[in-house]
């Protein structure tokens, strides 16, 4: 696992991405490190981990809220043509809180508003590229931010 340097450098927020490097052997195939295991190397309760679920869509997820537990409070704001049931962007002003997608051939897009303390992450792949997912991150942003 190692962090982005760019971001990490000039902005208050760690980046961590994971490789082939990570994969591991279990039972003779290939396995990506789990949610435990990358919450153990993060050090990182898993209630403070904004997972976006990857739906190829123009889709928004946005947390702005704990409840008195810690945990986190998700408002979906959907901006896409394609039915609900997953989210391609995750965006939270929650100090603490560590966004996570997964990505094979897609892109990963970071967007960080300094202003607000507001970060987002995008998995755009074609399929959420043409649904406008970088777009409609950038409009939640603004919208309610």
């Amino acid at each position: 696992m190692r962090s982005i340097p760019f971001f990490d450098d000039h902005y208050p927020v760690r980046t961590v991405f994971t490789g082939k490097k990570d994969i591991h052997q279990c039972g003779g195939r290939d396995v990506a490190p789990d949610v435990e295991e990358f919450s153990a190397f993060m050090n990182m309760p898993l209630r403070r981990m904004l997972f976006a679920k990857e739906a190829h869509s123009g889709s928004v997820c946005v947390v702005t809220e704990q409840d008195p537990e810690g945990r986190l409070v998700y408002t979906d704001e959907t901006w896409s043509v394609k039915p609900p049931g997953g989210y391609d962007s995750v965006i939270t002003d929650i100090p603490e809180i560590l966004l996570c997608l997964r990505t094979a051939d897609c892109i990963p897009v970071f967007l960080y508003d300094p202003a607000g303390q507001v970060i987002a992450m995008a998995h755009s792949g074609w399929r959420g590229t043409c649904s406008g997912i970088s777009v409609n991150t950038v409009c939640a942003m603004e919208k309610l931010f």
